[in-house]
């Protein structure tokens, strides 16, 4: 609903309101005539007459191509004619229909390893803006590579960014790591996905059937050989 109010001194009269958008004028309404209402063609714009007035357009739906620059004349009938205006911006906001989806991610990498991943939004207009988050704080801009955006033959665009970094010991928690991507338009919209991956460690060397993973001692082994050993001597004796 698009709204043009406005006061009149005594003694006037409204001769004609007009409404454009961009420059071309798509409504018109005259007092003075019978219909008072008329419309012209535009492409996105489409007035619904019986709920439209002298202050108000109704539009009937709103597709992407009605945005733009509306402006509303006022022209005041003779003999102090004149005439004013405003306008304003309108901006049509086409949100996801889904959250944004993280790919190339493993379920577990070695440490050293480089992570290389890549968040993608689902279709709107304007295009989603996209964060990504390591560990619940956001990622160095270092770690982040940014990539067209990419428009649809039906308006819409799609927006995606990558990371990529290796994997250290520092980014474990409890052997694991979080990362998330948060797509955002202005206030309207906020969703975030969230993969986590699991880091790998090497085994140690010498690990067995022993608890502490470690070789055993070879000593305890050879004492009762030493033991035989001296034995037999003394009763060789």
């Amino acid at each position: 609903m698009l709204s043009c109010f406005f006061k009149l001194n005594w003694g006037e009269t409204v001769y004609t309101v007009n409404w454009y958008r961009n420059g071309h004028e798509f409504y018109r309404f005259s007092p003075g005539e019978n219909p008072s209402i008329q419309t012209f063609s535009q492409p996105g714009i489409f007035v619904d007459t019986f709920a439209s007035n002298i202050t108000t357009v109704v539009l009937r739906s709103v597709p992407l191509n009605s945005a733009g620059r509306y402006r509303c004349e006022i022209a005041i009938e003779a003999p102090s004619y004149f005439t004013v205006q405003g306008h304003g911006d309108m901006a049509v906001i086409d949100l996801p229909s889904e959250g944004p989806r993280i790919d190339g991610a493993q379920d577990m990498y070695g440490i050293g390893e480089p992570v290389l991943i890549n968040c993608t939004s689902a279709p709107s207009r304007p295009a989603a803006s996209l964060t990504w988050y390591i560990n619940g704080e956001q990622a160095d801009p270092s770690l982040v590579s940014d990539y067209p955006i990419r428009r649809h033959r039906n308006g819409l665009e799609t927006s995606k960014i990558g990371l990529k970094f290796r994997l250290r010991h520092g980014h474990l928690r409890q052997g694991g790591i979080k990362v998330k991507c948060a797509a955002e338009i202005s206030a309207l919209y906020w969703k975030t996905h969230e993969r986590e991956m699991w880091g790998r460690t090497a085994e140690p060397m010498g690990a067995g059937p022993f608890s502490n993973g470690a070789a055993r001692d070879p000593l305890p082994l050879l004492l009762p050989l030493l033991l035989l050993s001296v034995l037999a001597i003394r009763h060789a004796a």
